[in-house]
């Protein structure tokens, strides 16, 4: 199992690879976007928020979170099993979901804290 994670990671090539691409650009941009605004508002940067908050207050940020981001990670998720099926003829839904946070998730929680920190400073 873990060498067939390993191996849908080198996958660059075939059907659908514009989607390593595309996804974290947009990723991306909805980040500046809402580092942006979190900068604008005087607000920490959202992970560590997330990480540091009372459990209550936690709750509302994720929810804010996802809802800018999870429209893009679902399409990640549906893309990358289109691409398995197309290539394998199979799908597996572990490794789909660790691409599609490597391919949304992480673009747009780097770009939101490095633009809040930027902007707050400049």
């Amino acid at each position: 199992m873990e060498s067939e994670v390993f191996e849908w990671f080198g996958r660059i090539d075939g059907p659908l690879n514009l989607r390593l691409i595309i996804q974290p650009c947009i990723a991306a941009i909805l980040g500046y976007l809402d580092g942006a605004k979190d900068a604008r508002a005087g607000a920490p940067p959202y992970f560590w928020s997330v990480a540091n908050m009372p459990p209550e207050e936690r709750k509302a940020l994720i929810k804010n979170g996802w809802a800018r981001i999870g429209k893009v990670f679902i399409i990640a998720l549906v893309l990358d099993c289109a691409f398995q099926y197309a290539v394998d003829k199979s799908i597996h839904i572990l490794p789909a979901v660790l691409i599609a946070i490597i391919l949304a998730i992480l673009p747009y929680l780097i770009l939101r804290g490095l633009v809040n920190r930027i902007k707050s400073k400049g």
